[in-house]
């Protein structure tokens, strides 16, 4: 199939910023940035990105109960995009960082970048036999980074995560050899 007739762009995008940006832009009609030490902020980060290419970052490590067992989820670092579409990225970027850098689909392909599964709703995990089988068998739990909540909230289905379209690199330690990633950022 030709690509002009692809479903899915070939781009994907790493918002970052969120960290220094604190300021209520989201609700002004536009979202022009007039503080000068902001605008350096940005500016630092995407020639920091250019030069040394994206950070990974931490999470803390995250509990689920599957059929009445807690598994544990360790933290791994990783770097995440997205394949929302553009339309979502004014409220997207509220959330992350008004820096948004977009990259070809391949680049993540290269580094070991998939998309994430998506699970019911919240807590609600007892019934996704995929997730179930995957935390009963996987012998390295650092793969179930790629699984994620459809939505934040247990008992409201918003779908907020799911309309994210997420993908992520977890830190691999044979692609920071070939140095294809480089360590966590830890005091934004």
């Amino acid at each position: 199939m030709p690509f002009d007739y692809a479903i899915h762009s070939d781009f994907l995008i790493h918002w970052t910023g969120w960290d220094f940006d604190k300021e209520d832009w989201y609700s002004k009609e536009s979202s022009n940035i007039e503080n000068p030490k902001l605008i350096q902020d940005y500016l630092d980060r995407l020639i920091d990105i250019l030069k040394y290419g994206f950070w990974l970052t931490d999470e803390p490590e995250t509990k689920i109960t599957i059929n009445g067992k807690e598994i544990t989820i360790p933290s791994t670092q990783r770097v995440c995009f997205t394949e929302l579409k553009l339309s979502e990225s004014r409220k997207h970027a509220k959330e992350y960082g008004r820096l948004g850098i977009g990259i070809k689909r391949p680049y993540l392909f290269c580094r070991h970048g998939r998309p994430l599964v998506y699970y019911g709703f919240g807590g609600n995990n007892q019934r996704d036999p995929f997730l179930c089988e995957c935390a009963n068998n996987f012998k390295d739990m650092k793969l179930l980074n790629f699984f994620k909540p459809m939505n934040s909230q247990n008992h409201k289905p918003n779908y907020d995560f799911y309309n994210e379209s997420e993908w992520r690199i977890p830190f691999l330690q044979e692609l920071l050899n070939k140095r294809a990633q480089k360590g966590s950022r830890r005091n934004l």
